[in-house]
């Protein structure tokens, strides 16, 4: 499908640089997936990291965003709509590919952001065969692991 005004196909019409561009989102980021605006990453010392995954995540990502907190996020697949929310507000997101297992090096990255913070989040996500490396992250972060922002 083109549009008319733009003679540019519906997909790069409605392309989440070009709604940023055509509404002048420049303190956050437009995503054409949820149909949604997700306002500025904060900035400062990152405090938490969030273990999230299968949408578990999203509100605890919009929570630290709004109360000012920067945050890290992972293991995340990139289809996952969790990782679609955290990639504009997290300072910075472990992710992997889909249907994939979690590879070591997401793993020891996610490990070393762990040792830079003050809190994990547990978002509750269920833990299956192929994100069971966040039960890992889980173990490992120990004392700092809270549940609720």
């Amino acid at each position: 499908m083109r549009c008319s005004v733009c003679s540019a196909t519906s997909s790069r019409a409605l392309s989440d640089e070009r709604i940023n561009s055509l509404y002048v989102i420049d303190r956050g980021a437009y995503n054409s997936l949820l149909g949604s605006v997700e306002l500025a990453r904060p900035t400062g010392d990152i405090r938490a990291f969030v273990v999230g995954g299968n949408g578990c995540g999203v509100r605890f990502y919009r929570e630290l965003q709004k109360r000012g907190i920067p945050f890290e996020a992972g293991i995340l697949y990139k289809n996952d709509i969790d990782c679609a929310v955290a990639s504009p507000l997290a300072s910075e997101l472990v992710s992997v590919d889909a249907f994939e297992p979690i590879p070591d090096s997401a793993v020891d990255c996610a490990k070393k952001l762990i040792d830079k913070v003050e809190i994990v989040i547990d978002c509750g996500c269920p833990i299956g065969e192929y994100n069971r490396a966040n039960r890992e992250l889980l173990d490992y972060a120990g004392g700092k692991v809270r549940y609720e922002v």
